[in-house]
Formats: structure tokens, sequence, C-alpha cells
């Protein structure tokens, strides 16, 4: 049977359209996928249907696009949203902390042939240029230079639409600046010194240079959310049965609820999978069914209420129980 693009069997019934709705046109489309069911178990049938349905669903796919390029409709996000997306991970502080050494290079190697330090120049230019490096090479040596990197840091994270990040990564992120800032200086130093280039101190910044090309950016986050997406339009998850389907459901409404929909997966660590885990295995039978607006974290304190059988976690290995002869031979030992 030949394979037609968005012609999949719904639920393991009949024969219908499933499509997706690209990412940038939800919020306009207000849906993650479009269902249309043909009412019929044959794959002829289904096919002379199919080529019709498609054209009628591309019709609103393309007013959203039109929509979305004249600025209207434009996506927007809730604030919590926002501020889960805002945050900055260590792959963001790299890059920003690279990037911002690479336009730091081009802005000093400027400075320094604007003086025609490069073709000989007046020895007062030099001289005058080499001093105010020096000064600004003891200020980002000095006592003050971490306060300085951080306020760098948090001026080129704005640039991209991120905010500096508490706890660990604040560290991390003030560091990578004052690296690059340190490395950007003495680079500066020793050009006007007219000395000749010593290796890099930092190996982050070894094969960055003023000629060379600006630091690929990290690839776009992906939220939680959003995992579970490509999760679930898998392939082999095209023909799910009802009840699987809405056990899915029940399980991705805990993790979303535990972890935060909008959580970059990249973040999520071990102590958060194990915490999971352990309300998961908490939860009774059918809890999505039986508490359907409750909070895990409520269903949880429910589920060690009297008559409540909670989850049980079997290995797939676990030896088969007696039955029969065995059973009774068991017993008697």
């Amino acid at each position: 049977m030949p394979r037609v693009p968005c012609l999949a069997r719904l639920n393991g019934g009949p024969w219908g359209l499933r499509r997706r709705v690209p990412d940038d046109l939800r919020p306009i489309i207000k849906k993650r996928e479009i269902w249309v069911s043909y009412g019929t178990d044959s794959f002829v049938e289904a096919k002379r249907s199919h080529h019709r349905e498609m054209a009628v669903v591309d019709a609103p796919f393309a007013d959203a696009r039109k929509r979305l390029a004249s600025g209207q409709d434009s996506p927007g996000i809730s604030r919590r949203e926002a501020a889960r997306l805002a945050q900055a991970t260590m792959d963001d502080i790299h890059h920003a902390a690279r990037a911002w050494f690479h336009d730091e290079e081009k802005r000093l190697l400027e400075r320094w042939r604007a003086t025609g330090s490069d073709d000989g120049g007046s020895a007062l230019k030099r001289e005058e240029g080499l001093h105010a490096l020096q000064g600004d090479q003891a200020s980002v040596h000095g006592s003050g230079g971490e306060e300085w990197a951080a306020e760098q840091a948090a001026r080129a994270l704005a640039a991209r639409n991120l905010a500096l990040p508490p706890g660990a990564l604040f560290v991390e992120a003030v560091e990578a600046f004052h690296a690059a800032a340190k490395e950007a200086v003495d680079r500066a130093v020793q050009r006007w010194a007219g000395l000749p280039p010593e290796p890099p101190r930092d190996a982050r910044f070894a094969d960055v240079t003023a000629g060379s090309p600006a630091p690929i950016p990290p690839p776009p986050a992906v939220t939680l959310d959003r995992l579970i997406d490509a999760y679930m339009e898998a392939p082999e998850r095209a023909r799910l049965a009802p009840k699987t389907t809405a056990k899915y459901a029940g399980f991705r409404r805990v993790l979303c609820d535990l972890l935060g929909a909008d959580t970059r997966a990249a973040t999520i660590t071990r102590e958060d999978c194990r915490r999971a885990q352990a309300v998961l295995l908490a939860l009774p039978a059918n809890a999505a069914q039986r508490y359907p607006t409750a909070a895990a974290t409520q269903i949880c304190t429910k589920a060690c209420g009297p008559r409540q059988r909670p989850l049980e976690a079997s290995p797939t290995s676990a030896p088969p129980k007696p039955s029969g002869f065995g059973a009774c031979r068991s017993g008697n030992s």
C-alpha cells in the first residue's frame, strides 16, 4: 500500500486526514493537529477524498501565513512562558561571550588602525592609545572587573532577549565575560605595544579573531511541551488506541504540571526526573479521569489516603508467579 502524506487511520478506526499545525501558526489556528474522518475503512475511497480535504486544510494555513507576514495576529506568549524561555542556558552564555569577544576584537582593531598605528602613525598617538588601553587592562584585571563583566553579560544577553540567570549559571556568565574582556584587552595591548602576538590565554576564544566569522549561535531551545509533541507525533504512535492516548494525556498533564510545560528540555536535571517519577508512581490508577481538575501534587496527597491503590513499578524481567502443580508445591513447602 503506497504511503500518502497525512492519510492515516484515526485511533485504529476509519481512514482520515491527520495533519500537524506548524508551530508558528498554532496561535492563529488555535489547534495542534487537524483531524478529519472519512468514515471508511477502504483505502481507495479515502484516497479519493484525501486530495480534496488537503486543499481545504491548506486554505486556512495560507491565510494564517499571510496574516502573520502582515503583522496581524502576531503570536503572543504569556508572561510565564516568556520568563521561562528567556532564561539563558549554558550554551547561550558561551555563545554570547564568544560573540561579544568577536565584536570587541573588531572594535579594538579598528581603533588601532584609526590612529595609523599599522602603517607607522605618530609616536604620540601610539603612546596615548597604549596608555588608555593599559588603564582599561588594569580595570579589567582589577577588583572591579567581575562587576563590570556582570554588566556586560546582562547587556549582551538582553540584546538576544535573554535574562542573566541566577545561581551557578550567573557565576558562569560573569566568569565567561570576564575572561573574554581580559583576553581582548591583553591582545590589544600587545598589538599597540608592537609586541609579537602571544598564544591565547583562554582556549574558549582561541579560534575567535577580528577576521574570523562570527560565532555560530546554538540551536533553538526545545521546551518540554514541544518535546512531548515530537514524541507523540512519531509514526509508531499514529495508531494508538483511545485508552492509550488518554493515558499518555494524563501523564503529559502531570509532567507539565510538575516540571513546567515551557521549561527548556536541556535544563531538566536528573533530580527533576526522579521527583517526577516519584509522583507518577504515587498516583492512583486512572488519576487523570478521577481528578480532572486537580494538580499533580494534590492528586498525590489524595493517593496517600485510605483505599487508594498507587501505581506499582515492577521490572519486566520479574519471574512469573507459579501456577497449577507448582503453586501447590510452593504453598506446601
